[in-house]
């Protein structure tokens, strides 16, 4: 079961490469990654899945602070390192979609596994 996935890896839309993925805790990060710089930030599954319902979320980690929304077209994502301008992602819905219920039912298969 893979614990991780790829959300966009560089483009017009997509300064860099953004994925999301399962910790060992049962926890997600998201991390985005410009110009060899990597950035994580811990949320929740549930918080990702809703901003593809239409509700904003705002993460913070010691590397910045990060802004989710849906937006026509897809899921933008607006990342604000501390000190520097914002880089925004746009994540296609579809491929959005895809990636956390990947997510998710890794985060099933993994609390099944803890309860045994």
């Amino acid at each position: 079961m893979r614990r991780s996935a790829v959300l966009c890896d560089g483009g017009a839309n997509c300064p860099g490469k953004a994925s999301v993925k399962l910790t060992h805790g049962g926890r997600c990060e998201l991390a985005l990654e410009n110009e060899g710089e990597s950035r994580s930030f811990p949320c929740s599954v549930s918080a990702l899945i809703n901003v593809g319902l239409g509700a904003r979320t705002h993460l913070a980690s010691e590397y910045g602070s990060c802004t989710l929304s849906r937006k026509p077209g897809g899921v933008k994502i607006t990342m604000t390192p501390w000190g520097f301008g914002p880089l925004q992602y746009l994540v296609p819905l579809d491929i959005y979609a895809e990636a956390l219920a990947r997510i998710s039912e890794a985060r099933i298969v993994q609390t099944k596994v803890s309860l045994r």
